[in-house]
């Protein structure tokens, strides 16, 4: 097992955000290993049984609450890691929101609405907070729970009518404009270190590399430039057996790195590979973008050796 991988995996694990740091020719690079993020939805209809599916896709971990016994059903999300029947304020509190959570409410009455957002209010004020409503519905809302108390600012965070404006008509296309107004949230500029531009965390990719019991070689995308298939942080792994977990782009650029992989596999050794795309960009069978990329190959016994 490869030591490194497996306390990032536990520090993940412990829902805490992970570092893998890298001195690459003077220059430092440090790859984020991000929290699976987590979507709560209130609310089990039609609209949230595509959100999970989309949202699970993507990424996020979803929990589905309903007070309804019927639409409380495991069976109708199976995408969902965990579904919750019950009074909506009490199960939004024994969910326990944090400050990285997303939420969408999208309950079956607009009393429920107005319960979940108030619970949510005197609470942690997750990172992302949606609703599902017209917009009148939207606008009386917030009038009233300004005349409760609550500041313009606080309100303003909420995203009501929740999703991006692509004329979405069916619980399908809602749901796409929901997770891509998501997607747009989780992009933004964070204030964090200065890290590649990957952050997500392919979680069965790590836990492969992690549990590998014989050598394993790491292919982290340090640098890119131009029009290229993937960003900074794309991380890719090699076992012992060949089997290969994540991607650092395909086609010719993956082909190189594999084949650089595979020669340094339990060698001990690392290599900088700088591919640069524009070489083939006028030949069609290469299928290229144009930009670089300088990816670290690097065989991870080398870590386990210096312990």
């Amino acid at each position: 097992m490869n030591v490194e991988l497996v306390n990032i995996l536990r520090e993940l694990t412990e829902n805490r955000e992970a570092f893998l740091t890298r001195s690459v020719e003077g220059k430092i690079y440090v790859r984020k290993f991000a929290v699976r993020e987590r979507l709560i939805l209130l609310g089990a209809g039609h609209v949230a049984r595509a959100v999970a599916k989309i949202a699970a896709l993507s990424g996020w971990s979803v929990t589905v609450i309903d007070d309804r016994q019927d639409f409380a059903d495991s069976s109708a999300f199976p995408d969902a890691e965990r579904v919750m029947c019950g009074d909506f304020p009490n199960m939004i509190h024994e969910a326990g929101i944090r400050g990285s959570d997303y939420v969408c409410v999208m309950t079956h009455g607009h009393t429920c609405d107005v319960k979940c957002i108030r619970t949510i209010l005197d609470g942690t004020f997750p990172r992302y907070l949606g609703m599902l409503s017209s917009r009148r519905r939207v606008e009386a809302l917030t009038s009233m729970l300004r005349d409760e108390g609550y500041s313009s600012e606080t309100l303003g965070r909420l995203h009501a009518p929740v999703g991006l404006k692509i004329h979405a008509q069916t619980p399908a296309e809602i749901a796409v404009s929901i997770v891509a107004e998501m997607i747009a949230e989780r992009h933004s500029p964070q204030e964090s270190r200065d890290c590649l531009k990957v952050t997500a965390t392919d979680y069965a990719s790590l836990r492969a590399a992690a549990e590998s019991q014989g050598p394993c070689v790491m292919m982290l995308v340090l640098e890119t430039s131009g029009p290229v298939p993937v960003k900074s942080g794309a991380v890719m792994f090699m076992t012992e057996d060949g089997r290969t977990f994540g991607t650092v782009g395909g086609g010719t650029v993956e082909y190189r790195a594999v084949k650089c992989a595979r020669k340094l596999l339990g060698s001990g050794r690392s290599e900088v590979l700088t591919a640069d795309l524009r070489e083939a960009v006028t030949d069609d069978s290469e299928n290229v973008c144009g930009g670089l990329m300088k990816i670290l190959i690097e065989d991870l016994c080398v870590r386990e050796c210096q312990r």
